[in-house]
């Protein structure tokens, strides 16, 4: 396989457009406040972000069983485990409590993937 095309090597440079192209849709955005391209300049990061799903996948697709056994219970664990944030979040609203911004989910989400790992990785 070329190093080039490796999974590693296209999430990095997921990550890398990923950033680029949230920089200049931020400036972009504060230089055109009204205009019917706010929305597409906005989503314009998720772009990149479909391609580092899609080299995760990738990645995961060429472990041996074991390995994607733990993944899975780890990715199982995350999904769950932010279902529950996002709706204690949702529910702390009545409360008062003001709502976090969305961008915060997907780092809680990496988070509790890692913990899901270190959970799934003792038991085998």
């Amino acid at each position: 396989m070329n190093k080039l095309t490796t999974p590693l090597a296209l999430f990095a440079f997921s990550m890398l457009t990923y950033a680029v192209v949230l920089v200049l849709a931020i400036l972009m955005l504060r230089k055109i406040p009204d205009s019917l391209w706010q929305i597409p300049i906005a989503l314009a990061p998720a772009v990149p972000g479909i391609f580092a799903a899609l080299a995760i996948s990738r990645e995961i697709g060429q472990r041996d069983e074991l390995q994607r056994q733990i993944q899975l219970e780890a990715l199982a664990f995350a999904f769950a485990a932010t279902a529950i944030v996002a709706l204690s979040i949702g529910l702390l609203e009545n409360a008062g409590i003001e709502q976090i911004n969305g961008t915060f989910y997907v780092p809680i989400m990496i988070g509790l993937w890692v913990i899901g790992l270190v959970i799934a990785s003792r038991r085998y």
